[in-house]
């Protein structure tokens, strides 16, 4: 499973493992976390660090009856922090998690716990609210997601969205909300 959420990963930033961060491997890593003290159902989820995914058993243990698709989507959500860029600290987290959840959106596993499109106030806001946000924007111009996680490589500004788009990252925000007051795009389905 791991494996094909880093496919998918790479396929979505359109990269090959060399180009990107060199990893040979991704280890999955699934335990409480409230024994290392870092947490526990429900105060954290998941976490990733280089090639090493880790997954709070606590979490998914008291999730409802469907865990299984909820624990996809975390995969392919973390998965997307193996291989994506963060401009060398300098991109907003909240844009990692938006990135993140948005290739979890693409992959088909998005959670059922997720807000409606078109939610939130700012494009920042992260998870699922940035990753509706990407999704729009990427309708705009096809490639748009990977295209800015190329860019981040080295470092992160919101002029890349000018760069990219045309238009200032605010300007975007309210054709995104104009947009979904007038319809929006359609939900994908879960996998």
């Amino acid at each position: 499973m791991s494996s094909l959420a880093s496919d998918f990963v790479l396929k979505v930033f359109n990269q090959k493992p060399a180009e990107g961060r060199g990893y040979t491997g991704v280890s999955l890593v699934i335990e409480s976390f409230a024994t290392y003290g870092i947490g526990s159902y429900p105060d954290e989820v998941a976490s990733t660090t280089g090639d090493n995914i880790y997954i709070n058993s606590d979490y998914i243990q008291n999730y409802d009856s469907a865990a299984g698709p909820e624990f996809t989507g975390i995969l392919y959500h973390e998965s997307t922090h193996v291989w994506q860029w963060n401009g060398n600290g300098m991109a907003p987290s909240s844009l990692i998690n938006g990135i993140a959840d948005y290739v979890r959106l693409k992959a088909g596993w998005p959670s059922k716990y997720w807000p409606k499109r078109g939610s939130g106030t700012r494009w920042d806001e992260g998870f699922a609210v940035t990753a509706y946000f990407l999704e729009y924007c990427d309708s705009i111009r096809a490639g748009f997601v990977s295209d800015l996680n190329s860019l981040m490589k080295d470092h992160y500004t919101d002029a890349f969205l000018v760069q990219l788009l045309g238009k200032t990252v605010d300007e975007l925000w309210d054709d995104y909300k104009l947009h979904e007051v007038e319809g929006g795009v359609a939900v994908p389905k879960l996998a």
